[in-house]
């Protein structure tokens, strides 16, 4: 049955060398996991805190909330169209999105 010939499908696919879609999904969100985690660092050292030090829940809170504030701003400048698309990734997520996209200048 249809069972069976994805299985049949999968199989030859993984034989292949290929990856199937959710070891695919689970890279994806592993290294969007790391890509957050070195952002977060980076965001700590550049307000001045040890990334190290463990933080306490209100401080940890009031992060999170700073952080939705400023995505709730550039949303709404994306809405009434005072940034671009491209502006409002590149303000969210850093210049790591932008660069990725760019072109490759190797000989």
């Amino acid at each position: 049955t249809r069972e069976a010939a994805r299985q049949k499908r999968l199989a030859a696919e993984l034989a292949a060398g290929g990856k199937n879609a959710k070891q695919i999904k689970a890279e994806e969100k592993a290294a969007e996991r790391i890509r957050k985690s070195k952002e977060r660092r980076q965001t700590e050292i550049a307000k001045g805190r040890n990334p190290n030090k463990k933080k306490g829940k209100q401080a940890r809170i009031f992060d999170e909330w700073d952080e939705l504030a400023k995505e709730e701003r550039l949303y709404k400048k994306l809405k009434r169209n005072k940034i671009t698309k491209e502006e409002y990734d590149r303000l969210m997520y850093g210049e790591s999105k932008g660069a990725e996209s760019g072109s490759d200048d190797s000989d």
